[in-house]
């Protein structure tokens, strides 16, 4: 996986996300968002341990999302 770049996670952010994947050639590749964020103040909220969102923060407490385009291989036989 490639990270390519970050997008702040605010109206304009998720406008662009939004359109970008309207207008992505899904026969070539694909789109991975990521959360970035503060993860132990939102585990913590949410009743876990301060270490609960370690693996993935989820989307709705990101500050800014990782984007990843992931270009499809194809099959060879």
């Amino acid at each position: 996986m490639r990270y390519d770049f970050k997008v702040k996670a605010d109206a304009k952010g998720k406008f662009f996300l939004a359109e970008l994947r309207e207008n992505l050639n899904r026969n070539k590749c694909y789109l991975r968002v990521r959360a970035n964020g503060n993860r132990a103040e939102h585990a913590i909220a949410d009743g876990l341990g301060a270490r609960g969102y370690d693996q993935d923060l989820p989307i709705r407490y990101a500050t800014e999302y990782r984007v990843y385009l992931i270009e499809k291989r194809e099959l060879v036989v």
